[in-house]
């Protein structure tokens, strides 16, 4: 059966909602290009993430500070962040600053492509290869 590109389309939009909500309690506004607490209702500027290393470290700071932040809120959004933005890639690899990243919602969207393609390619690889007997299956 052939899916025409808007039959595709709700179906793909689920399954990214899924893949993305293992940052919860973190949500993506892929528009805007800024990170939202799913509670408290606030915001983290992607794009001044991508600034430079110190700037990230700064917004992961600030959150930690806050009375709501869990451990978990917390780690969650460093491994968000990193997911993402890449930061030891493109901010501060062997210990130096590389920013500012040049953050466009297009780089935003390739990424989170790639983590539904590997979510679809985990969810379709089988548990266990069949075993064969011999080179010819015999």
């Amino acid at each position: 059966m052939n899916l025409t590109a808007s039959q595709l389309a709700p179906q793909l939009d689920k399954l990214t909602d899924k893949v993305l909500s293992v940052y919860r309690p973190w949500k993506l506004d892929r528009e805007r290009l800024v990170l939202r607490h799913d509670e408290r209702g606030y915001e983290l500027d992607l794009e001044d993430c991508a600034r430079s290393s110190a700037a990230m470290m700064d917004w992961i700071f600030q959150v930690a500070r806050k009375s709501w932040a869990t451990d978990k809120c917390v780690a969650s959004l460093i491994h968000t962040l990193n997911d993402l933005l890449q930061p030891q890639r493109y901010l501060c690899s062997r210990g130096k600053e590389r920013g500012p990243f040049n953050l466009t919602q297009a780089y935003i969207d390739e990424r989170i492509d790639s983590f539904v393609a590997c979510f679809l390619h985990l969810q379709l690889k089988p548990e266990k290869e069949p075993e064969s007997s011999g080179a010819f299956g015999e």
